[in-house]
């Protein structure tokens, strides 16, 4: 990885992130509590340049998912390995998936975007309010705040892809709002080939 990509991450992460005194409202909160930024080597290779502490959408519950998919794949839940080889394919085929309950409150599934060939990736926890409306990631507040720190990195946000490791929008009713509320396990295993196979795409695009 070039020097200069490096110092642009680095500049990403301490914006992003900075530090707990500078954490002014929800949207920064979110970021600063959910976002991981993924990045890839001159190989095409995966890796993870910074995370905040506890935040882990990809390599998180790995022992289980292994069991909890092959049930799923019995039950033919999990189209994502047979849905192509570009990341159009993969989102049309998850725009039908009902892997678990949540579609079943959600507007829309809302999938990653960006170029396929992105040198840098972030993940999300799960789409808000916003977002299952429009069916865009990153577009509400918190995607407003990150907007501002990929350009204070030198970082076109057309240039990065984004994504979450959840699809669908999980809330709970507050009068006429609906308030995030937090994944299970299950919720985030059954997602996670999802988000594994956009990472894959999005890798091979630059291998």
């Amino acid at each position: 990885m070039s020097t200069r990509k490096c110092k642009l991450l680095a500049r990403i992460c301490s914006a992003v992130w900075g530090s707990p005194g500078t954490r002014r409202n929800i949207a920064e909160h979110y970021i600063a509590s959910s976002v991981r930024v993924i990045v890839k080597s001159s190989r095409g290779q995966v890796c993870v340049l910074a995370s905040s502490p506890g935040a882990d959408p990809v390599h998180r519950h790995e022992r289980q998912q292994e069991s909890t998919v092959k049930t799923a794949v019995e039950h033919d839940l999990y189209p994502a390995g047979k849905a192509g080889d570009t990341i159009e394919a993969v989102r049309k085929a998850a725009a039908d998936c009902h892997a678990c309950p949540l579609w079943k409150n959600a507007t829309q599934t809302v999938f990653g975007e960006g170029p396929s060939h992105a040198p840098i990736m972030l993940v999300g926890e799960q789409p808000g309010d916003q977002e299952d409306l429009m069916g865009r990631p990153f577009v509400g507040p918190a995607g407003r705040l990150l907007s501002q720190a990929l350009a204070s990195s030198g970082i076109p946000r057309e240039e990065a892809y984004v994504t979450n490791a959840v699809k669908h929008f999980k809330f709970a009713l507050r009068g006429k709002r609906r308030l995030h509320k937090k994944p299970v396990d299950d919720e985030i295993i059954a997602c996670n080939q999802w988000l594994r196979r956009e990472i894959e795409l999005v890798t091979l695009a630059c291998s």
